[in-house]
């Protein structure tokens, strides 16, 4: 009877030993079985060599990672207008870069951005230049140099490859929003810096109206293009031009 119950015991014993290791193991974050299975290696949490390993501990030869969601102002459509430059644009090239900072005296690569080249077709409305628009942007070199017609519009997100595994950061505000060449043309409402160099778009996912070509470059249609985002801006152009980009232009 003894044995029986130290027999039932250990069972009991094992069952919940075994039931806090799967639950352990289900509600463990991806760091915590990276750091089991790369104990010997030392990788600082957050960048991207971080990122990459814990795809490779995990067999997988891509990994999705979040760029986070950053602020952007929702002026009045007024305003919007009355502190943007707005073109009609095309893109001729976009190129995805690791971009690296400091924290707590460690420099790194902790993120991905995607520098797109734009060729202005033609400008709908001028403003000034935006003074420290462009701070913090450094320029890659081999996007340089531009035309006269051209310009620089750089995204918080992109896709590239590091230590052998494919990332992909995602900005929320612009939820994997991909510019294309070729097939589409954009509205696009920026602050250009300085140096002339950079379009910031300073609305976000506000500040990009895209809108699709015929194979001979010619609109689908006239309508103004959806933002990447909805937003009051949609009423707004609806109600002053129904929707059409001609219109639009028209008013400005």
């Amino acid at each position: 009877m003894m044995a029986f119950k130290r027999a039932s015991i250990a069972l009991i014993t094992l069952v919940v030993t075994v039931t806090v290791l799967v639950f352990a193991t289900r509600n463990s974050s991806v760091k915590a079985f990276f750091t089991l299975q790369s104990s010997a290696v030392t990788v600082e949490e957050g960048t991207l060599l971080y990122y990459a390993h814990v795809a490779q501990s995990n067999n997988l030869g891509e990994y999705n990672i979040s760029a986070g969601v950053a602020d952007f102002p929702l002026p009045s459509w007024d305003d919007a207008i009355a502190n943007s430059n707005i073109v009609r644009a095309r893109l001729l090239d976009s190129r995805s870069y690791p971009i690296g900072y400091e924290v707590n005296g460690n420099y790194a690569d902790r993120g991905i951005v995607t520098w797109h080249k734009f060729k202005i077709l033609e400008w709908w409305r001028q403003s000034p230049s935006c003074m420290g628009c462009g701070d913090g942007y450094e320029v890659p070199a081999d996007m340089l140099p531009l035309n006269s017609d051209e310009v620089l519009v750089q995204m918080p997100q992109g896709t590239l490859f590091y230590d052998g595994v494919l990332l992909r950061s995602t900005d929320h505000n612009w939820a994997g929003y991909e510019f294309t060449t070729g097939a589409r043309e954009y509205v696009i409402f920026f602050q250009r810096d300085a140096s002339g160099l950079v379009a910031r778009l300073w609305l976000g996912p506000n500040s990009v109206y895209g809108y699709a070509l015929y194979q001979d470059g010619t609109p689908y249609n006239d309508d103004f293009g959806p933002a990447v985002q909805p937003s009051s801006y949609s009423d707004e152009i609806q109600r002053r031009y129904g929707g059409s980009r001609s219109q639009f232009r028209a008013s400005l």
